[in-house]
């Protein structure tokens, strides 16, 4: 797994939790104390709820979040590939800093709050809390 993780570019505190993960799943605790990123980072519903933006049933809409990050410039610095466990699945996933909500929440602004986000031939539909959107 070690040079699989180096060739996606995992850093050191995530190659660690992951093979946390993996050796919890066949029954063998590392002793490995709780480790901690070294910056705050935002997955896309994170990143959904931080601005604002919802689909039609009310909940973060982190597929228009990535329609968006598709439209603006993000720097190599403001993502990191990190790893996550969810329903039995592990994998990696990439999250961002603040920096990049603030992006976001800034197109959103530009573009007027739209009802629709279109990228890649597909469009989403969404919602917004306001107070959300057009706070910090």
């Amino acid at each position: 797994m070690l040079p699989i993780f180096e060739e996606i570019g995992l850093k050191a505190q995530y190659k660690a939790m992951a093979l946390k993960q993996i050796y919890r799943k066949g029954g063998i605790e590392l002793p490995i104390e709780e480790i901690k990123a070294d910056r705050e980072l935002f997955d896309l519903q994170g990143i959904a709820q931080a601005v604002g933006i919802y689909s039609s049933s009310n909940k973060p809409h982190a597929q228009a979040v990535n329609a968006i990050l598709s439209k603006l410039d993000i720097a190599d610095t403001e993502k990191e590939t990190v790893t996550y466990e969810r329903h039995g699945h592990v994998g990696t996933t990439t999250q961002y800093t603040k920096s990049v909500i603030d992006k976001v929440r800034q197109w959103i602004n530009d573009n007027a709050f739209p009802a629709e986000i279109v990228s890649n031939g597909k469009t989403f539909k969404v919602t917004y809390n306001k107070e959300v959107a057009v706070s910090c």
